[in-house]
Formats: C-alpha cells, structure tokens, sequence
C-alpha cells in the first residue's frame, strides 16, 4: 500500500507539472502573509500585506506608493541586486518550465509502472527537476538576505519586506534524508 501511495502521489506530481508548465501566468510568488512579488515588465512590483505597492527597476530606482524615493548609492545597489535576482529566478523558472515537459512524459509513464509493478522509482525519475525546484527555493533564502538588508538600510522598504522566515524555513528541504 505504501509504494502504491507513492507511485499515486509521483504520478499527482507530474500531472500537476504538466498543468503548471501549461499555465501562461507572469512569474510571481505569493508570501504565506499575502504579500505578493511579481515581474511587471523589467520592474519588481511588491505588494504589502496592505495592498499598497512597492516598485523597483532594473537600474534600482525605488517607488513606493506611485511616489519615487531617494536612496544612496549603496541602496541603490541592493535595489539592484534585488532585481536582478528575481530576473535570475524568473530565467531559472522557465528552465524548470521546460524541463517538465521534457520529463512529465517519462514522469508519468513511471509512476504508472511503478502502479503496476510495485517498484519505486518515480523519485528517481523526478529527482532533476526536484532539484531545480530545491534551487529555486533556496534562491529564494538568499533573496530574503538581500530583502531584509535594503529593509534593514531603507525603512520605508520594510512593508515590501514580504518574504518571512516561516516563508523560506522547513520549506526547501523538508523532506530531505527522510523516508516518504
């Protein structure tokens, strides 16, 4: 019953890859406080947990409110360096996005054998795109580091400091050395 269980859920996991890497959504990530941070274009939009906007370009102007804010050439850097991940991310997203699809059929047809056969070998088989999720997820971490210094330099930056610690902690590699 217990590889049948895996085999099923292997076999939910790659049909929701193939309907996710279907999906025509704009990147975007939405934070367990309900703020939301998504590409518009070139630009970072942020939305706090009050519904108001934060917005940054790619050369690390900052508007908060429809209103520009002043920074210093040392948070501008940061603005910067901000964007510039989650441009990273948003590429490294569409790889994964294409990678699903190569692998959801192969995904599939394993979990089905493994139905059939009792083996297990759907992890095996999706452990590559696994891992370019873990990736993604601990870009993720790091960008938070990132979030929490310009929050830290710039206080009218704290309510788009959406990404928490309960965000990021226990999520990347909850399942890591433990049995399923």
């Amino acid at each position: 019953m217990k590889t049948v269980s895996k085999a099923s859920l292997g076999l939910l996991a790659a049909l929701c890859l193939l309907a996710a890497a279907n999906a025509q959504a704009d990147f975007r990530i939405k934070t367990h406080d309900n703020g939301i941070i998504e590409m518009k274009g070139a630009d970072i939009v942020i939305t706090a947990e009050d519904d108001s906007r934060g917005e940054i370009d790619p050369a690390g102007d900052l508007k908060i409110r429809g209103k520009d804010v002043l920074v210093t050439g040392a948070e501008r850097q940061l603005l910067v360096q901000y964007s510039q991940n989650w441009r990273d991310m948003e590429k490294r997203g569409e790889a994964a996005k294409q990678l699903a699809w190569h692998m959801a059929g192969g995904i599939v047809v394993t979990a089905l054998h493994d139905l059939i056969t009792g083996a297990n070998d759907t992890e095996t088989a999706a452990k590559p795109l696994k891992d370019e999720a873990l990736k993604l997820c601990d870009d993720v971490k790091a960008e938070r580091k990132v979030q929490d210094q310009i929050s830290d330099a710039l206080p009218a930056f704290k309510p788009y400091a959406v990404i928490h610690e309960h965000d990021t902690e226990d999520n990347c590699h909850a399942d890591d050395d433990k049995e399923v």
